[in-house]
Parts: structure tokens; C-alpha cells; sequence
């Protein structure tokens, strides 16, 4: 949706609608805050940002290859991806909370909530091939999130397996 300028308007109209469902508890929006042309600049995000922020409903954000992946090509400005995945962590994901006017709690390097006893997580894995880099020596990245991915996924099986455990015996006692 965010390709391009003009689906900010999409994007708020959107956010709007759903802001209006009685039956909605939040929003997931699953990453490409910009289009891969895009240029990667500090006041793309922060428009954006302001948009997710004004949605009724809590906003759940998961950041796609676009956000920071692709910011080395030429046209979106050939900045340093990893220094716009730190800069995109701070301003969307500084809180332990979602976007939106009334946020909810959410637990973060990657995203893991409940809402109505189901578990939800997310991780951030970009295209293409979680950006695996082919270039010779460490891919610290790719492994570092590799590595991240893995023990977010066991700890949020863990954390529903005790937590649903832990209802069925208060119910049931």
C-alpha cells in the first residue's frame, strides 16, 4: 500500500474504516513502509509513522525488506540498510507497545501478543532470502537474525504451551 506518496492517503482511509469496526481488536500491518524506489530519508518514516499513530485501533507493525533492505539501491538513496533497520527500530518499535491512539502491549525484538487467549508473533525474515548476502566471510546479519528468529519462535511456543497450561488448571480448579 505504502509504494508510493500517494498511498498515504490510502493507508489513513484505511486505518480509518477499520477504526470503526466494533468487532476489530487491532491492526497487523506486514511491512513495506515505503516502496523499494523510495528514498529511505528520516522524514519518509516519520510521515508514516504519524499515520500508523492516528489510527483508533492499536497497529501492529512487522517491517518488510523495503523498510531497510533495499535502502543500499541507488534510488532509494544508497543508505546503509542496517543503520535504517536501527533507525526504523528506535522511532516504530522504541515502546513495548503497538502504534496507534490506543496502543496495546507487545513484546519486541520481533513482535509476540495475545489478544482474545490467541498468540500472535512475528518475525522480521526480508526478502529476499532474509538478506543473505552471498559476498564472502561472516554474513553477521543473516546469522545474527537466523540465530534471533529461532530462539524468539522457542520462546513464544514456550511462553503460550505455560500460559495455556496455566488456564486450563485455574479454570478447571
Amino acid at each position: 500500500m505504502l509504494d508510493k506518496p500517494a498511498g498515504e492517503t490510502a493507508l489513513q482511509h484505511l486505518l480509518d474504516g477499520v477504526g470503526q469496526e466494533r468487532n476489530t481488536s487491532f491492526i497487523f500491518y506486514d511491512g513495506d513502509l515505503q516502496g523499494e524506489t523510495e528514498p529511505c530519508r528520516d522524514s519518509l518514516y516519520d510521515t508514516r509513522q504519524q499515520i500508523f499513530d492516528s489510527s483508533r485501533k492499536p497497529v501492529v507493525l512487522l517491517p518488510g525488506g523495503n523498510d531497510w533492505a533495499s535502502c543500499g539501491l541507488a534510488q532509494a538513496g544508497s543508505y546503509d540498510p542496517v543503520e535504517r533497520l536501527d533507525f526504523i527500530r528506535q522511532l516504530f518499535f522504541g515502546e513495548s507497545s503497538s502504534l496507534g491512539q490506543t496502543p496495546m502491549n507487545v513484546i519486541r525484538e520481533n513482535v509476540r501478543w495475545q489478544s482474545d487467549g490467541v498468540a500472535f508473533i512475528g518475525l522480521n525474515a526480508p526478502a529476499p532470502n532474509n538478506h543473505y548476502l552471498s559476498a564472502g566471510g561472516r554474513n553477521g546479519e543473516f546469522e545474527d537474525r537466523s540465530v534471533a528468529n529461532a530462539f524468539w519462535l522457542e520462546h513464544a511456543v514456550e511462553t503460550a504451551t505455560f500460559e495455556h497450561a496455566y488456564c486450563r488448571r485455574h479454570l478447571a480448579g
